[in-house]
């Protein structure tokens, strides 16, 4: 019996192995990158514009500066005005979904997402920031200011890349929309949630989406820390004990 049973392990480990050798995975298709001249001093420039606006979400019952708001939703339709031309929603008063037609309505469309409101600068610390947290400093090759990194910076990129390629005539093959939420900072219920329900409501499923995510950062100061502990010394905040290897 115990002759059997090894030989049993044996076949199956043999058979293993044989289809591994002969495995071939299924060819994976490949896009070939396309590379586009960006100025980089104006985008640097529009997001030190974004920066100014002080567009802070504060914890509730507090409630934001409206016109403040008001403001930053007009400059981004002054200063990319290829944009603003695509069928736009605005939801919860400060949000806005923009709707990019692509050419074959058979695909399931995409989102690309970010907010542009900010958390409030903690009492006392603003002696700690490098430079003023509104001011949208451009020093020493960076933009610095609250809201730089989180998440200004992703309304910016996406706003300058569609308009870019707006601007070359390109059309998308599936429809792509763009949502920029106001109170992200604060849950969300009056932007992100309310554009779920929009889209919910049309009809709408999306192939997929890309969000608000975490840093990629290289050459930069405190490189050799975690990333939130780069932004948080950017911020102007207290350095949490993380561990470095993470």
């Amino acid at each position: 019996m115990k002759r059997v049973l090894v030989l049993v392990v044996l076949a199956f480990v043999a058979t293993l192995l044989i289809r591994t050798v002969l495995f071939t995975p299924a060819a994976i298709e490949t896009e070939e990158a396309v590379s586009f001249k960006v100025d980089a001093q104006q985008v640097a420039a529009h997001l030190s514009a974004a920066v100014r606006f002080a567009t802070v979400s504060p914890p509730p019952p507090q409630i934001r500066d409206r016109p403040v708001f008001d403001q930053f939703l007009a400059w981004a339709r002054s200063t990319y005005p290829e944009l603003h031309q695509l069928p736009t929603a605005v939801v919860g008063e400060h949000s806005i979904l923009l709707k990019w037609a692509g050419k074959n309505p058979q695909l399931r469309p995409i989102m690309l997402a970010a907010h542009y409101d900010v958390v409030p600068v903690v009492p006392g610390t603003e002696q700690r920031w490098t430079h003023p947290p509104f001011a949208g400093t451009i020093a020493d090759g960076f933009v610095w200011g609250r809201g730089a990194l989180d998440d200004k910076s992703g309304v910016i990129v996406m706003m300058e890349a569609a308009t870019l390629l707006l601007k070359q005539g390109f059309e998308p093959e599936r429809t792509v929309y763009f949502a920029f939420d106001h109170d992200e900072e604060i849950g969300g219920n009056e932007g992100a949630a309310a554009i779920t329900e929009l889209l919910q409501s049309a009809g709408v499923q999306l192939a997929w989406s890309i969000d608000e995510g975490s840093f990629i950062l290289n050459n930069v100061p405190w490189h050799d820390l975690a990333g939130s502990q780069y932004q948080r010394r950017r911020e102007g905040l207290p350095l949490p004990r993380l561990n470095r290897q993470r």
